[in-house]
């Protein structure tokens, strides 16, 4: 089941700090803003999540397993992403919208059963909205559990099995995406008159 979180604020959300740790936890993140490893190619990021879920470090990667195993991986998270004819290029030289595919690669590749995407519509237009929703309704249907937190309404109403609405560090509304809508206070703190739109 995919849950999504909508947030009014961030600062009363605590998470697992050690990146290690959560994947060996099976979880695993991304950032309101993408940090890729810059002056590494998007194939070269996707393997340092790989590396971070077997023994931290990319050398590691080839040590226990054949290389020709973990690029093959690497591939197809590629792909799952979109990124197979980016896949060599630094990732300092993608566009936004590419490096948010690759953020969630990375996190990808810690082979996690929960992933959870901090903002990862913002400052995006819509084609790339677009693309980015297509690629969550993938790893939803692999089976992985996903906690969104985003502000872009339209991106979470399209997605969402369950909503909780956060406003100033307080629940003020949970359900599914028409519960949501219909409820007057989230229609007054968020939606204002266009909650009848998600509504039907």
């Amino acid at each position: 089941m995919m849950y999504f979180v909508v947030l009014g604020e961030l600062s009363k959300i605590i998470l697992v700090n050690q990146y290690l740790y959560r994947a060996k936890l099976g979880i695993a993140r991304t950032f309101q803003i993408a940090k890729p490893f810059s002056l590494l190619t998007a194939e070269e990021n996707v393997l340092v999540g790989m590396g971070c879920k077997l023994h931290g470090n990319i050398s590691s990667l080839f040590k226990n397993c054949r290389k020709k195993e973990i690029l093959q991986k690497a591939d197809e998270i590629i792909n799952l992403i979109g990124l197979s004819d980016s896949k060599n290029q630094l990732a300092s030289s993608l566009p936004i919208g590419l490096l948010r595919k690759l953020e969630i690669g990375r996190a990808l590749a810690t082979a996690p059963s929960l992933l959870l995407l901090d903002e990862p519509a913002s400052g995006l237009n819509n084609q790339e909205r677009n693309e980015l929703a297509e690629l969550v309704e993938k790893i939803r249907k692999l089976g992985i559990s996903i906690i969104l937190i985003e502000h872009t309404m339209s991106f979470v109403m399209n997605l969402s099995d369950i909503i909780v609405v956060l406003h100033r560090g307080n629940k003020i509304a949970e359900g599914t995406p028409q519960e949501v809508a219909n409820d007057p206070l989230v229609i007054e703190v968020y939606l204002g008159t266009k909650g009848v739109k998600y509504a039907s």
